[in-house]
């Protein structure tokens, strides 16, 4: 299952604690990445990150994020989950470079999904 999971950083010093940590969480990422369970993670509005990740539930999010050292730094942060469906409507290898798992399991079992 995909979860969106956006997270807004409260404080205007923000950014200052966010480079302090940014080696800590670009390990974190990578690792969630080489695991299958971040797909896309990025740069959201002025003040924040999204990310998309592939979890079993919202419990399991809720570990990753207990890592993730913009979610757990001693300001107040606004962290939203939600349940993603992706509905992509053209070529998904275009945007990601792969076919995306979805696509591959209904390939599977004879299903067409253009």
């Amino acid at each position: 299952m995909l979860f969106a999971v956006i997270i807004d950083e409260a404080s205007a010093n923000g950014h200052d604690a966010i480079a302090k940590y940014r080696d800590a969480r670009r390990a974190l990422l990578e690792s969630l990445q080489k695991r299958g369970i971040l797909l896309f993670e990025g740069t959201l509005g002025d003040s924040g990150s999204m990310m998309i990740l592939e979890a079993e539930s919202t419990n399991d999010v809720l570990h990753v994020l207990q890592r993730d050292p913009t979610v757990i730094l001693p300001f107040p942060n606004r962290v939203v989950i939600r349940p993603l469906t992706v509905n992509v409507v053209g070529d998904w290898s275009a945007l990601t470079g792969s076919v995306h798992p979805a696509v591959a399991s209904a390939a599977t079992r004879g299903v067409t999904t253009s």
